[in-house]
């Protein structure tokens, strides 16, 4: 990922020292479109070349959609985990909410609080417009169960 991203990087300061050659050029009848397109490729190139450097910039300016911090409960994420035992590793937001009598956005965030910690996987189902959280080590009991 680091090589790709300074190969892109310096192809992109490549064509974009081009592109000012030609707009410089009285040869080429191109004038401002290949200003254009060559600061295009400067931007590009800053971007894949200093990037690491300039996320901690952007994150002072640019407002990012971060989920509000919910306090839950810390036994949440085992009674979900409870849960998913009894239900064979598949849980929905609705379930947990309506099973442990809680909001559904602490159900949400405990929820992700089990996938922060690598209990569990979300998968959106856009058929059925909902997300299934899916607990591997309690589908593999469903599937031993099975045999």
């Amino acid at each position: 990922m680091k090589n790709g991203r300074r190969v892109l990087g310096y192809g992109a300061i490549t064509l974009g020292t081009v592109s000012t050659i030609v707009f410089l050029s009285p040869i080429f009848p191109i004038g401002f479109e290949a200003f254009f397109i060559g600061a295009i490729f400067f931007g590009i190139a800053y971007w894949a070349l200093a990037k690491p450097s300039i996320n901690g910039i952007l994150r002072r300016f640019v407002p990012r959609a971060i989920e509000p911090s919910i306090e839950i409960d810390p036994l949440l994420p085992v009674q979900i985990l409870r849960m998913a035992r009894e239900r064979e590793g598949s849980l929905t937001v609705s379930e947990v909410a309506i099973e442990l009598n809680v909001p559904i956005a602490t159900a949400e965030a405990g929820l992700r609080a089990c996938v922060r910690s690598g209990s569990a996987s979300e998968e959106y189902d856009l058929a059925l417009g909902y997300a299934q959280f899916n607990f591997p080590e309690f589908s593999r009991i469903k599937d031993e169960s099975e045999q």
